[in-house]
């Protein structure tokens, strides 16, 4: 018997016999893969208070089943093989999945311009497909993947066990944290409690799982084209990908971004020094309207 069918064996039987909301199911079955620089311990320390109060059904915690995975440092690209990544995107690559409309007003001067990603882009991307690889060569059927700014809110063992037995079957990934883009692209259908099937237009890649099935269709997908989280909405089509409706991880604001922005360097703003919740909050709130860059 395969993996995945066992992993749907397990399933049913879970499903059938235990309604408990007070501990994270199947973690027998799932690893869980953090991103963290060597040098920021801080993140990984406040990572492991996070997790460690989280129960899981295996009679440990979450954290126990962290496999921290160095995560590469932008200013040190020059000698990482980038192999698997193209770094130079266009306008209109990253404006089909939020089409701001602060940009109409002369958008086909817009439409001629090409982006260079970040060095930390770059960095993220190479950082999200070794974790890929990893979880593939361990043969495993599913896994969750973190970037170490995630933070858990209260009702997340109740989500997750809800997502988990809820998905239809032939899910590949599920969306634990996302940021919905605002300008018309975000699509998606409701299809059951608390769930949403994602077609297009979600931001972030803090905290997700994948499927087998998943993790195949993405590394096959290769080369990452542009910002990751831009690069992955282009291969829903060919994906079954969910999102629940109340999300359970989200970043923590209130730490330093490692990350930079090509599209809001670019176009917006200047201060490279944002946390990722205070772009997205910038940006959304249309406090850039007008004083975007030619």
């Amino acid at each position: 018997m395969s993996l995945r069918n066992t992993w749907q064996k397990f399933l049913k039987t879970i499903i059938s016999t235990d309604s408990n909301d007070t501990k994270m199911k199947f973690m027998d079955f799932i690893d869980v893969y953090v991103l963290n620089l060597r040098d920021r311990k801080d993140r990984r320390e406040a990572l492991i208070e996070a997790t460690s109060p989280i129960e899981t059904d295996a009679g440990d915690t979450l954290d126990k089943h962290i496999q921290w995975v160095n995560a590469i440092d932008g200013r040190y690209l020059h000698n990482v093989d980038q192999t698997g990544i193209v770094n130079e995107y266009d306008f209109e690559y990253h404006w089909n999945i939020e089409p701001d409309p602060a940009f109409l007003d002369d958008i086909e001067h817009y439409r001629k311009q090409k982006i260079k990603c970040t060095k930390s882009e770059v960095a993220i991307s190479l950082g999200h497909i070794k974790m890929w690889e990893q979880f593939k060569e361990s043969k495993k059927p599913v896994a969750l993947f973190l970037e170490d700014d995630a933070i858990f809110h209260d009702e997340f063992i109740k989500e997750w066990n809800n997502a988990l037995t809820k998905v239809p079957a032939d899910w590949d990934m599920i969306y634990l944290s996302g940021y919905k883009v605002k300008w018309g692209g975000h699509k998606t259908e409701k299809i059951g409690n608390k769930l949403l099937k994602v077609n297009q237009g979600v931001w972030w890649m803090s905290g997700y799982l994948l499927s087998e099935s998943g993790v195949n269709k993405l590394l096959k997908s290769k080369p990452i084209v542009g910002p990751i989280d831009v690069w992955i909405n282009y291969q829903f089509k060919d994906m079954n990908v969910y999102m629940c409706q109340y999300l359970p991880i989200n970043q923590d604001g209130g730490i330093k971004s490692d990350n930079t922005y090509s599209w809001y360097q670019r176009f917006w703003v200047e201060d490279t020094t944002l946390s990722d919740k205070a772009v997205a909050a910038y940006y959304s709130s249309g406090a850039g309207a007008g004083k975007k860059r030619d």
